[in-house]
């Protein structure tokens, strides 16, 4: 991936993030979430920093949350969750 392409990921590179089965040192999943200004985005923002200090970067996905039996699922995130990650709020 080139880091100075603002769209860095394909289809399919995309696509395996989101469906991979698990966490590894470049996925990590979140379940449903919003930027709420305080405790989740504290929580978040170790997260990113995190992977902004590691070598090779890595991707967070969040709506995909972990069941009992320890795998994975692709749950999405709601309209009113999504519009919480405005960039400007983020920057903040």
């Amino acid at each position: 991936m080139d880091p100075t392409d603002p769209l860095p990921l394909t289809d399919p590179e995309l696509i395996r993030i989101l469906t991979a089965s698990g966490e590894n040192g470049q996925v990590d999943s979140k379940a449903p979430t919003r930027w709420d200004g305080a405790d989740e985005s504290a929580k978040l923002a170790k997260d990113i920093l995190a992977f902004a200090n590691s070598r090779d970067g890595g991707a967070i996905v969040i709506g995909k949350q972990e069941r009992d039996d320890g795998g994975f699922e692709l749950v999405g995130v709601s309209d009113e969750q999504a519009a919480t990650f405005e960039t400007t709020k983020l920057a903040e």
